[in-house]
């Protein structure tokens, strides 16, 4: 179903319109519930918030790294992040990626900690 709402937002509105819902979707796997209870979204999106950068760029930084356990670990993440990007961006499904992008984020601000970046 996600992939055939690309194809039919391409052909009717061209390539910028689903980069657009691509990005839309990315934004909302992080806090939007199937309930639509806007108090839980929005704690969601403030925790969201907080960690999902400061993990992201630590999974960066582990990709680079030559680790291939870390490797590995980017690499999963990044296929799921993709997967509900293309198929259904409900938060639910990003908690074993969160968990994974929570201690990420903590090592990333130990990193900054230390380096006082």
């Amino acid at each position: 179903l996600g992939i055939w709402s690309y194809q039919q937002q391409y052909q009717n509105d061209g390539l910028l319109s689903v980069l657009g819902m691509v990005g839309r979707k990315f934004l909302k796997m992080w806090y939007l519930t199937e309930g639509g209870n806007l108090k839980a979204e929005a704690v969601l999106l403030v925790c969201s918030l907080l960690v999902v950068p400061l993990g992201l760029v630590e999974l960066w930084s582990w990709l680079k790294s030559g680790t291939l356990a870390m490797q590995l670990l980017s690499i999963t993440v990044a296929y799921w992040i993709l997967i509900h990007v293309l198929v259904v961006p409900v938060a639910r499904y990003m908690v074993p990626i969160l968990s994974i992008l929570i201690l990420a984020a903590c090592m990333r601000v130990d990193k900054m900690r230390r380096h006082k970046i």
